[in-house]
Order: C-alpha cells, then sequence, then structure tokens
C-alpha cells in the first residue's frame, strides 16, 4: 500500500493548530453553485449538504457498494468478538476516510464530528491552538516523496506569530516526535536490494530506520496538539530554507485575530490589510475603504501579505467593494464546466489599487490578486504567492462528522492558472515575512512609491535584478 495513503492520510486542513481551517480548508473556496445542488445552501455557512450529491452516479458504483456491504456483513458474521454500533460507526469512518485517502489528493480529507466542528468555528474566526496556518507540502526525494508539514502563515497576535513562525518553515517534530512524512524504511528497502551494500551499511540504516518510527507520530495526532488551547507548553523543531532552527517553544491559547487593519499613508494614499477572510471581513472592509475615501486616499495599497484568505463568498464581497458585480476569477470544474466569480455588492468609490502578496499570500487571498490585477489593473509588488488556487466543498454528514472534496480550480478571468507555482508580482521585491508592517518594510515602501506617482509606475516597478517572471522562491 503506498505509505502517504496509509500513513499520512490527507489531514492538512486541520492541523492548523487553531487556524488550519483559515488557509487550507476556509481559504480554498467554500463557493457552491445552485444548480449542483437540489436544495439552498447558506451561503456563509461551512457545510453544503452531503445528501444533495450522494446518489449523483449512483447507477456506476453498484458494484464497489456491493463491495463494500458485503464486506461488512461478513465481518459482522464471521468476526470472533461481537460487534457493537461503536465499532460499527467505527468502521464506516475508516471505510470513508480511505475512500477520500485514496484520492491521493491533500486538499480532500474526511473529518470526525469534533473535527467537523472545530473547522466550522474556525470559518467563523474563532481560533484555539498555536495559530499557524499549515499544508502539506510535497518534496521529491531519490526513494520517496517526503509530505512536510509547512507553514503558510501565522495570525496576528498568535502564538505562532509570537514565537517567530514564518511562511515556508517546515514543522518536523514535535515534544520530540518526529512527524511521519514518510516511510522511514524507504531508504532501507532500496539498500536491502544493492549488492554493493555492506551487511553493516544495512543494518545501521535499518536500525536508523526502526528508531525514527519508534519517536514518529501521526498527523492526526499531531493536529490535536497543534489546534487544541488545552495543551501545555509545546516544543517544536522547525528548518526554514532546509536549515534547522533552534528549538522552538510555546503555549497554545485561544484568540481572535484582527480581520481587518487600515491607515492613511499619507494625504492621498490609503492602507488596507486583509489578515484573514470570514464573514465578518467583508463589512470590516467595506467600512475602512469608506473612511480612506472620506478623507481622501485616490489610491489603496491592499495589503494581502501573510494572508491565507478565507471563504470565497467573503472574497467576491470583498471584491465588489472594489469592482462592483464585475468577474474577477472562474472556477474550472469537470466535464468542462466553469463556473464565473463576480464581485458582489456595489463599489464604494473608484480608488486606484496597488496589491502587497508574499509567499503568505495563500487561497482566495491569491484569487483576490490574480483577479484585482485584471479586472481593475492592480499593480502587484512583494514576492511570488503560496500557489493554491482550489475551489473545496465541504460535507456534513447526519452524525456531524463530514468531508471535504476538491470540486475546481479557480483561475484568473483570462484562465492564467497560478495553482502550484503562485501568482508573480509585477515587481518581486525580496523581503523576510517578519518585516511585514514593520521598520524597514521594502515591499511597502514600494508600493506607497507607485501608488504616489502614477506616471511614473513603470520606472518605480522596474528592480534591478528582479523581475515578475523570476519565481523568488527557492
Amino acid at each position: 500500500m503506498n505509505f502517504s495513503k496509509r500513513y499520512i492520510w490527507p489531514l492538512a486542513a486541520v492541523i492548523a493548530g487553531g487556524a488550519l481551517c483559515a488557509g487550507n480548508f476556509a481559504s480554498s473556496s467554500l463557493h457552491v453553485s445552485a444548480a449542483r445542488t437540489s436544495q439552498a445552501v447558506e451561503p456563509l455557512t461551512l457545510y453544503a449538504s452531503a445528501s444533495a450529491d450522494a446518489t449523483m452516479g449512483l447507477d456506476y458504483d453498484l458494484d464497489s457498494l456491493q463491495l463494500v456491504w458485503k464486506v461488512l456483513n461478513i465481518v459482522k458474521d464471521y468476526y470472533v468478538d461481537e460487534i457493537d454500533p461503536y465499532n460499527n460507526s467505527k468502521m464506516a469512518h475508516s471505510a470513508v476516510k480511505y475512500m477520500v485517502a485514496s484520492l491521493g489528493d491533500s486538499n480532500s480529507q474526511f473529518l470526525d464530528k469534533d473535527a467537523s466542528t472545530t473547522l466550522s468555528e474556525m470559518a467563523q474566526g474563532r481560533f484555539s491552538g498555536i495559530g499557524a496556518v499549515l499544508k502539506i507540502r510535497e518534496r521529491k526525494e531519490p526513494n520517496f516523496t517526503d509530505q512536510q508539514l509547512t507553514v503558510v502563515a501565522a495570525l496576528p497576535g498568535s502564538p505562532a506569530e509570537r514565537a517567530g513562525l514564518q511562511p515556508g518553515d517546515v514543522i518536523e517534530e514535535v515534544d520530540d516526535k518526529w512527524i511521519m512524512s514518510h516511510d522511514p524504511f524507504s531508504d532501507v528497502y532500496k539498500l536491502s536490494k544493492d549488492y554493493k551494500a555492506t551487511y553493516q551499511q544495512k543494518k545501521h540504516a535499518f536500525d536508523s530506520a526502526k528508531e525514527l518510527q519508534e519517536r514518529s507520530v501521526s498527523l492526526d495526532v499531531v493536529s490535536q496538539k497543534l489546534m487544541s488551547a488545552k495543551e501545555g507548553e509545546l516544543k517544536l523543531k522547525v528548518s526554514r530554507n532546509g536549515k534547522a532552527l533552534p528549538p522552538i517553544k510555546l503555549t497554545p491559547g485561544v484568540f481572535t485575530p484582527e480581520l481587518v487593519q487600515s491607515k492613511m499613508l499619507d494625504n492621498s494614499v490609503g492602507y488596507i490589510r486583509i489578515v484573514l477572510t470570514t464573514p465578518q471581513t467583508p463589512a470590516e472592509f467595506r467600512k475602512a475603504l469608506s473612511a480612506l475615501v472620506g478623507k481622501g486616499a485616490s489610491s489603496v495599497v491592499l495589503d494581502l501579505r501573510n494572508s491565507p484568505g478565507g471563504q470565497m463568498v467573503a472574497s467576491q464581497e470583498i471584491a465588489g467593494a472594489l469592482i462592483g458585480p464585475r468577474q474577477f476569477a472562474q472556477v474550472l470544474h469537470s466535464r468542462g464546466r466553469v463556473d464565473a466569480l463576480n464581485g458582489r455588492g456595489n463599489p464604494v468609490g473608484k480608488v486606484r489599487l496597488v496589491g502587497l502578496v508574499n509567499l503568505g499570500t495563500e487561497g482566495t487571498s491569491e484569487v483576490l490578486a490574480a483577479g484585482l490585477r485584471e479586472a481593475a489593473g492592480m499593480k502587484l509588488i512583494g514576492d511570488t504567492t503560496w500557489g493554491n488556487g482550489f475551489e473545496r466543498t465541504a460535507f456534513r454528514l447526519e452524525d456531524g462528522s463530514g468531508y471535504i472534496l476538491t470540486t475546481g480550480k479557480i483561475v484568473s478571468p483570462s484562465k492564467r492558472d497560478f495553482n502550484k507555482v503562485g501568482v508573480k508580482p509585477d515587481a518581486i521585491v525580496p523581503m523576510a515575512a517578519s518585516r511585514v508592517g514593520q521598520a524597514g518594510d521594502t515591499q511597502l515602501e514600494r508600493a506607497l512609491a507607485v501608488a504616489r506617482r502614477p506616471a511614473a509606475e513603470a520606472a518605480l516597478l522596474t528592480i534591478p535584478g528582479a523581475t515578475a517572471d523570476k519565481d523568488s522562491r527557492s
């Protein structure tokens, strides 16, 4: 059995330690087309109804259903001990979990009742845990694929931010337990077939793999630690750009991040930073934008750095405050179906936009960056974004559990695809994510210069040695 399916069943959306929902679940589109469901879906709710599409394709899947039903009956009839109702439910959940995991898609996963409830709360802006939005990023090795638990962004005011976690950091261990990212015996398997390898080499490889396995911890166990406020101090082993950092200690907690920050940069340039996109964000964004326009702002710097996105409907409302009901993205579905994503609501006022992005710009924040560049001519400054514009739809089952499925790919209005490669800015200004909003924020300084001098924009966007064609990620 493929190791990644057996041991690392996709749980990226559950690991955020109080914020992963924001970046890996809520940051993915929760857009649900009315044409694809048999009953109305509240646009700001976290879940669609599982019963809506439960019978789609049933005629084609009867053989599979009969197989599952047959095995279940055999187990109930012949297993040495009596199967109680709890075990029935446990077996059903395990079957569904591995059914979804068999897709090989880290963005699709089964969620038990507790995880579903936690994610629902996170999507509404209530967080617990370390407050780092995390995702699984794959790194190809000679003998295996390493599935690294990687920081997308640390939310403002969170334990993760105070501990100094940055986008791109890889969490390798928690409390001296290795997070099982691959089969530790992968190298042993290859070495065992190498006739040139000595017995000592093979034994050393085996002993090392065994030691690593014995002190390993699964992804789902780690998720409970990182998303729980009941845990005491945690010790993390983290690497940055391939180099190990000193051990990081932090204590999970409960917090509510600030969603929108705004101010005037000068007499004609305003500034709005979107920290997270929840159902409450559009109203706060519209209020902030109205206040800036009222103070005379003719240009606005829209800061999407370290912003792991959120709900797509909320992002449509944010876009509506800037461009009205115009299209700013498209969703590509299976069988050639295409849905348009338009802004919702009327624009607050006509302002010129300059956007800020970096590696921590992910999900629907990337959709806004790519879409507003085409729909509103917004110039982008900073670093290449994360590279995740997949639409995912969440379904809740009758027992309170649920599952998430990737149901589409989001692209710009001209169908430019930024998935897995990120949105590349018009001008790359390399800068550590920890300096966002701090003294010496060179990305903000460049954005302000562009916003102040539209006539000199081309020259201001040109940076010696760095262009939009260069991916700043190494």
